[in-house]
C-alpha cells in the first residue's frame, strides 16, 4: 500500500515539483516503509531548495535518530 502511494506521489512531484504537500506525503510513505535514509535525503533536499523551517529540521533530526537505532 505505501509503495504504491509512494509511486503516485513521485509522479505527482514530477508534475508539480513546488507543491510541498506531495513531498511531505512521499516522506510519510518512505518512513512507513522504513526507508529512513531516503526520507532523510528528501528532507535535506526540501531544506536546500525550499524556505527552511524548524519543522523540517526537527523532522530530519527525528529521522536520524530513528535511522541510527
Amino acid at each position: 500500500m505505501f509503495f504504491e502511494a509512494l509511486e503516485s506521489f513521485a509522479k505527482a512531484v514530477e508534475l508539480k515539483p513546488d507543491f510541498r504537500p506531495y513531498h511531505m506525503r512521499s516522506l510519510a510513505c518512505l518512513t512507513a516503509l522504513g526507508r529512513y535514509s531516503d526520507a532523510i535525503r528528501l528532507v535535506t533536499n526540501c531544506l536546500e531548495s525550499d524556505t527552511p523551517s524548524s519543522d523540517l529540521y526537527t523532522l530530519r533530526a527525528r529521522l536520524h535518530h530513528q535511522f541510527h537505532q
